[in-house]
């Protein structure tokens, strides 16, 4: 095995926030899963501003600060983010909010994140708006699993009156 030199430590920042000590780094998996649960049918406007998320995150921005704030002392793993969450309900300002935000950007680059926001959307685009699909070997109509029908499946095209049977 070779030598490898050792990668730049990620920016951190440090926060007093209504008397108590956080700070904010690059996140890690478990708060990519959190933060995604938060932003769960949010919709940000573009371009992406410090401003333009916060308001696009209107009554839950404490939730998404609570996931990305790491009290003094503790690890991302141990944290309480509904506790965080309500403590930062009535301690950060909204100075604060936009800073925390900003460096988040910082700390995470939008370039960095675009692949794996861009395969979780598609992924969870495909569970929540593509019906489940069953056809068997020579059947040539698909149907959804729960017996219905497609909503605009292919029909073939006849040219004058349909035959009637008679």
């Amino acid at each position: 095995m070779g030598w490898r030199p050792m990668q730049p430590q990620p920016k951190q920042f440090e926060y007093e926030i209504g008397g108590k000590k956080y700070s904010q780094r690059k996140l890690v998996l478990g708060q990519l899963r959190q933060l995604g649960q938060v932003l769960t049918g949010i919709r940000l406007p573009q371009p992406v501003t410090q401003e333009a998320v916060a308001l696009a995150l209107a009554d839950r921005v404490n939730e998404a600060l609570a996931v990305v704030l790491i009290p003094e002392g503790q690890e991302p793993r141990d944290k309480d983010n509904a506790q965080i969450a309500a403590e930062l309900d009535w301690s950060i300002e909204a100075e604060q909010t936009l800073e925390v935000i900003r460096d988040f950007f910082a700390c995470n680059p939008i370039s960095g994140c675009k692949p794996l926001v861009a395969q979780i959307t598609t992924s969870l685009a495909g569970i929540v708006e593509t019906p489940s699909i069953e056809t068997s070997p020579g059947s040539p109509k698909a149907t959804p699993s729960g017996g219905g029908k497609l909503s605009g499946a292919a029909r073939p095209k006849t040219s004058g009156p349909t035959p009637t049977g008679t």
